[in-house]
């Protein structure tokens, strides 16, 4: 296979991401080590702040989030026996966080992922980065059978759990996971 960009990680990082990339005309492939309803059912809090929801909106990803997200104006420190309010919206000029799970976020990442025909492979096992300071390869295992995505444009973005540069192509970190670091030449740690 060959696209413009891999991503490595459907959270909502590398799914955000495959959305800006889409937008620009950018084709990209996203690998997911775990299944759909996973990622769509881990319970995990969420609060959005403001651009996060325009953002959401302006990709047409926001219909259920306005429906269902709660905003929030300002919250209350206590301390002394007094509750003193803070209100987020007057000092942001009306700006304000949205209570929203992280697991709806992803839901209507993933289900925008399928409207836009951004390719989701779920269930990848042994991924592997190569020739990174050339044209990357990555390489995976995906339903049993070995796979690879050669990744094309001279910006390439593979979302991992680092944050690096390599000449001039660019890992973006989009993942959470620390159960394994892949050290890639040049990088710092």
């Amino acid at each position: 296979m060959k696209t413009q960009v891999g991503i490595i990680g459907a959270g909502p990082a590398g799914l955000m991401l495959a959305h800006l990339l889409h937008r620009r005309g950018i084709e990209c492939i996203v690998l997911e080590h775990r299944s759909r309803k996973d990622i769509e059912e881990t319970i995990r809090a969420g609060v959005l702040e403001q651009g996060t929801v325009d953002l959401m909106r302006e990709l047409g990803l926001a219909d259920r989030l306005l429906a269902q997200g709660q905003a929030h104006h300002g919250f209350e420190l206590r301390f002394g026996g007094v509750s003193h309010r803070v209100n987020m919206s007057e000092l942001t000029g009306g700006k304000h966080v949205t209570v929203y799970a992280q697991h709806e976020v992803i839901r209507d990442l993933v289900g925008g992922c399928e409207r836009c025909g951004i390719p989701i492979y779920f269930e990848v096992s042994q991924v592997s980065l190569e020739a990174v300071e050339m044209s990357p390869v990555i390489r995976f295992v995906h339903r049993g059978a070995r796979r690879q995505i050669t990744c094309t444009a001279t910006l390439s973005l593979v979302a991992t759990d680092f944050t690096d540069r390599v000449d001039e192509r660019y890992l973006a970190s989009c993942e959470w996971s620390t159960r394994r670091r892949t050290r890639l030449p040049g990088s710092a740690s």
